[in-house]
């Protein structure tokens, strides 16, 4: 169980290339209060980590759209004290509206 709490600030911009495709930039950085973490036997105290994205939303239909997108993330302050490594990551998500 995690007692802890985790607060995360995000800015993100759209730029639309044409009508059914866009970028967006977006940038982030997380802050934890006793926050159970991995590396950090007893819960994470301050900035975590800076996370900054970019994703490639495709609409496919008027209702479906497909989102590839690729990340990196920065250990900051507690994270990078206890000597976590930057990550980098992505994927795709699908969304289907109803």
């Amino acid at each position: 169980t995690n007692e802890g709490w985790y607060y995360e600030a995000k800015a993100a911009y759209e730029i639309k290339v044409c009508e059914s495709f866009s970028l967006v930039p977006a940038v982030g950085i997380g802050y934890g209060v006793d926050y159970n973490w991995q590396t950090i036997a007893d819960g994470l105290d301050g900035f975590s980590a800076v996370t900054a994205s970019l994703s490639a939303p495709i609409k496919v239909a008027k209702n479906v759209t497909l989102t590839p997108y690729i990340a990196g993330n920065i250990p900051v302050d507690a994270l990078d004290d206890a000597g976590e490594d930057a990550q980098l990551f992505g994927g795709v998500s699908l969304t289907v509206r109803f």
